[in-house]
């Protein structure tokens, strides 16, 4: 039995990098694990590393750039599972380059999926948790959300919208026995950064499962205390 054993978990994102590998640990530790996505193909690989540790996985496509696909992804969850106790916001992208020769449709695409996504995916949960009086919502940022990055700005503000929402949040539904942590990773080896070694890795960065790990304790904690923000820096300098 795990320690998420009963749990269900959204998870966006799911299909590579730091999403799949908090799905992946959530599922070794017992948790049902609803994936949503835009890359079906890539959810059922996942979905299928997660059954074989014996826990149940949905399979959600959704482009959470469109809310009417994420309003349908939860209610998929919920027709076929139950109100989910666990949300990790992870979904994200970012455009770089100095702001001057910015797109409008970069920045519209970046504030769509870094932040009105995560606004709707956690409003869609909030009233079964709120009524429940348990919950756990995890954002994950960025170090870009804590300091300002040149060649970053979109992304940066992006992420600095993550830490308001979650900071606020935190103070709305405490009252409720309702977890919200922010996770600020530092860089990690996943496709978002593109090079990496033979075996697709970065060494010299966080690894996706770093951050997996962080999730884990974010959704667990004790009954008198939750993590608020948790920043993970790579152990040697990149």
């Amino acid at each position: 039995m795990g320690v998420l054993s009963g749990k269900t978990a959204v998870v966006t994102g799911a299909s590579s990098g730091i999403g799949r590998a908090i799905a992946l640990r959530f599922g070794k530790e017992g948790a049902r694990g609803a994936l949503l996505a835009r890359r079906k193909n890539r959810l059922e690989e996942v979905a299928r590393e997660i059954e074989k540790e014996g826990s149940e996985a949905l399979v959600v496509p959704a482009d959470l750039l469109d809310p009417k696909q994420i309003s349908k992804a939860f209610a998929d969850i919920r027709r076929q599972w139950k109100d989910p106790e666990i949300l990790v916001n992870n979904a994200g992208t970012g455009f770089f380059g100095p702001l001057a020769e910015s797109k409008l449709e970069e920045y519209e695409t970046t504030f769509n999926l870094n932040v009105r996504a995560f606004y709707l995916a956690t409003r869609e949960v909030l009233p079964a948790m709120i009524r429940a009086r348990e919950g756990t919502i995890i954002n994950i940022a960025s170090i870009a959300g804590k300091m300002g990055l040149a060649g970053s700005a979109i992304y940066c503000a992006s992420k600095f919208a993550v830490m308001g929402l979650s900071e606020a949040l935190l103070e709305e539904v405490r009252s409720y026995n309702i977890r919200v942590a922010v996770i600020c990773p530092g860089l990690v080896s996943t496709e978002f950064f593109g090079r990496t070694d033979a075996k697709g890795n970065r060494p010299d960065f966080i690894q996706p499962e770093d951050v997996a790990g962080a999730a884990l304790l974010c959704a667990t904690g004790t009954q008198t205390a939750c993590f608020k923000e948790m920043v993970i820096r790579p152990r040697r300098p990149v």
